[in-house]
């Protein structure tokens, strides 16, 4: 018979190599000898949440703090399966934990900064930055997560010189350049922000942020057709992201490309519900000179649901005498 340690290093092996059912299988074999092993438990958790398993994954690792408390890896594992479910609150509280038992690991810093970032909690998430970087100076992952939190709080003069860090510690780090031109383009450095977001693409021409904020430069520059031609290349890249599709039809409408926003607009509406294409669907309809009566049912529509873009399809009602 296999012993327990051997099946555990078997699984780590498994799983290190990306086996991961081959994992789950010796885990589990070892769990059958020794139910009550917490490093077995805490695996399994871990790897069930790899694997989206959340229920699965919640159960081990509960399991596994149950038997022994004083595991700061269960604790900040449990805290990123909470954190990908939607369980803020308790994801922050748990790898809150996981810092108290081990303070001078820094994934732990590094992963709770996240949490807090994503919660939009951005001086704790500056906090734990800091705190990470203090034990791992010129860890561009953690410089970059502190750039971005300032750039969320508009300290852009802060930002930039650990930017520049970066860009000395790895001159090609496509996310710093992409961060550092969303920062730009949000002081309204079109330029700056134009040269640091066609780096990034450079460096990989499908990043979303980049593409994004380079049409929306294109934008703030009047620069329609090349904006169009970016949120074009975005769409292809990602062409399941309906909010894409329609900032691309809406950008259509734009310049004058009527008939092509409206079929497009058509198409979004058919799937879904969404007021921001109702109204620009409502108006591509207008300005193709077609089916008034449907423009006036869907601004009726928005209109009713009291949300942003009621008062835009009232504008447009009365700018269009519709009654």
């Amino acid at each position: 018979m296999e012993t327990i340690q051997a099946l555990l290093q078997q699984g780590v092996q498994l799983h290190t190599q990306g086996d991961f059912q081959g994992a789950v299988m010796a885990y589990q074999q070892a769990l059958d000898l020794d139910p009550d092993n917490a490093v077995l438990h805490n695996n399994l958790g871990f790897l069930y949440g790899q694997l989206q398993n959340w229920e699965q994954s919640l159960h081990h690792l509960h399991k596994a703090i149950d038997i022994n408390d004083q595991l700061a890896i269960v604790y900040a594992n449990l805290g990123q399966v909470q954190a990908a479910t939607q369980q803020g609150k308790e994801a922050v509280k748990n790898l809150q934990q996981a810092i108290t038992l081990e303070p001078d690991n820094t994934d732990h810093w590094h992963q709770f900064a996240r949490v807090c970032f994503a919660a939009q909690d951005y001086p704790n998430a500056e906090y734990a930055w800091y705190r990470a970087l203090n034990l791992a100076p010129d860890n561009v992952e953690y410089l970059l997560g502190l750039a971005t939190t300032m750039v969320a709080q508009q300290r852009y003069s802060e930002a930039y010189p650990v930017f520049e860090h970066i860009f000395q510690l790895q001159p090609d780090c496509q996310p710093a350049w992409a961060q550092k031109g969303v920062a730009l383009f949000l002081q309204q450095n079109y330029g700056a922000a134009k040269q640091c977001l066609l780096k990034a693409l450079d460096l990989n021409a499908s990043d979303y942020t980049a593409l994004k904020h380079l049409a929306l430069t294109h934008i703030a520059c009047k620069e329609n057709e090349q904006a169009l031609a970016t949120m074009d290349q975005l769409h292809r890249v990602f062409p399941q992201d309906t909010a894409i599709e329609c900032d691309l039809a809406v950008l259509e409408l734009s310049v004058g490309r009527k008939q092509q926003a409206k079929d497009r607009l058509q198409q979004l509406a058919a799937t879904q519900e969404d007021s921001r294409v109702l109204y620009y669907l409502a108006v591509s309809l207008q300005e193709c000179g077609e089916n008034p009566s449907q423009s006036e049912v869907l601004f009726n529509k928005i209109i009713a649901r009291q949300d942003e873009y009621s008062t835009k399809a009232k504008m447009s009602k009365q700018l269009l005498n519709i009654h």
